[in-house]
């Protein structure tokens, strides 16, 4: 839903979706036009499964001139897209899921490329400034850069074992029970609550812009509790 409400803060009026067949592509296409309502049109949904068929849809996407091209699906996949929008002189914003923050859709992608947009709940390290300390110790241990999905796994243990201390006989169960009725410390990523379902309360999904060094920077974020 995220990703509608940014398409319409960028203006769109027309966005055109592309999915790679997978349910994550659709599922992301979804929740996509939730966010847009009735604010913006959906000139075509098209599905392209592999590399070999991008061709013809190049052609569908140009002759359709959307205002966005949103795309759901994997890395490898979407960075060969975007690769040869750009080649055929297609400026539009691209903009998809998680899955574009892989190294496998940066590979097909230059840093000429500009317009790259995608929805994340896993901000870039600089945005945990409670993190710094964790950083400098990951740094010093393991002799490289930690992924923010490493600041989360930090959180998420000291959350286990702060709810195992607080139980005299600690169970599977138990434990499990805990997460979900208990406030907890507040983490390094931020306040440690959690839905009944298991998700966290309150969590913030980041539209995240690859710049012209490829580097992922905070274009925008938004509420899940909306």
């Amino acid at each position: 839903k995220a990703a509608g409400e940014f398409l319409l803060s960028l203006g769109a009026k027309s966005v055109l979706t592309l999915d790679d067949s997978s349910a994550y592509g659709k599922t992301l296409i979804t929740n996509l036009k939730s966010g847009l309502g009735s604010q913006a049109s959906v000139v075509a949904d098209l599905s392209v499964s592999q590399v070999a068929d991008l061709e013809l849809t190049i052609k569908a996407i140009n002759n359709l001139k959307p205002d966005v091209v949103f795309y759901g699906g994997g890395p490898t996949l979407g960075g060969a897209l975007l690769k040869q929008l750009r080649t055929s002189g297609n400026q539009a914003p691209f903009v998809g899921g998680n899955r574009l923050s892989s190294a496998a859709f940066l590979k097909d992608i230059t840093k000429a490329t500009t317009g790259i947009y995608y929805t994340e709940t896993l901000a870039p390290l600089a945005a945990y400034p409670k993190a710094k300390g964790f950083v400098k110790d990951f740094r010093n241990r393991w002799k490289r850069e930690p992924s923010s999905l490493a600041v989360e796994a930090f959180d998420a243990t000291n959350a286990l074992l702060e709810l195992i201390s607080k139980q005299p006989n600690p169970t599977r169960l138990g434990v499990l029970a805990g997460l979900r009725k208990q406030k907890l410390a507040v983490g390094l990523s931020g306040p440690m609550v959690f839905a009944t379902n298991g998700d966290r309360k309150n969590a913030i999904v980041y539209v995240i812009n690859l710049g012209s060094d490829l580097k992922p920077r905070i274009t925008a974020q938004f509420s899940s509790k909306r």
